[in-house]
């Protein structure tokens, strides 16, 4: 038999009746608390587009990259796109190898160099995708890893598997 959560009663001081209850998870928020915020939180950078970082990967990341290494990745991180991860140019090409110049200020050869250890690391990773346009038409593209930098609030099921096993996955 499951285990029944634990439930607290709240009450009518009055009454005695019980109003309502409270279960784990479940906060309580004092009406001096609320007063003493309201007016102090404001929408931030409303409309400006963001990536998102999680802890135990910049954790990770800062003991595995060197600084230059680290400046390359944040050189590309503003080229995720959302809700796919995968790099594009700002026109909306997918991003090649050879347009990371224009992005990163480095020659071809320090961003295939760079490029490589990233995939190595699990950083970044190579994924092939098709064309809605033409169903025979594929190409090979960069997208980063999802379990440390992410654009948007959905990701496709193929690029946590493409990246599951590379070490970055907190939830396994």
């Amino acid at each position: 038999m499951p285990e029944l959560e634990r439930r607290y009663a709240v009450l009518d001081t009055e009454t005695g009746e019980v109003i309502n209850t409270i279960g784990e998870g479940d906060s309580v928020y004092r009406k001096e608390s609320r007063d003493a915020i309201a007016g102090k939180i404001i929408n931030f950078n409303k409309g400006e587009s963001f990536v998102k970082t999680y802890d135990d990967g910049m954790k990770k990341i800062r003991n595995k990259l060197t600084n230059s290494e680290f400046s390359f990745v944040c050189h590309l991180l503003p080229q995720i796109e959302f809700n796919t991860n995968i790099l594009r140019n700002d026109n909306g090409n997918i991003m090649q190898l050879s347009d990371m110049e224009v992005v990163t200020n480095m020659c071809y050869e320090s961003n295939r160099v760079l490029t490589n250890k990233l995939v190595k690391l699990g950083i970044i990773g190579k994924w092939r995708v098709g064309s809605a346009d033409k169903k025979d038409l594929e190409f090979e593209c960069f997208v980063v890893n999802p379990y440390i930098f992410h654009k948007g609030t959905m990701i496709y099921e193929g690029l946590l598997e493409l990246f599951g096993k590379t070490g970055w996955n907190t939830e396994d």
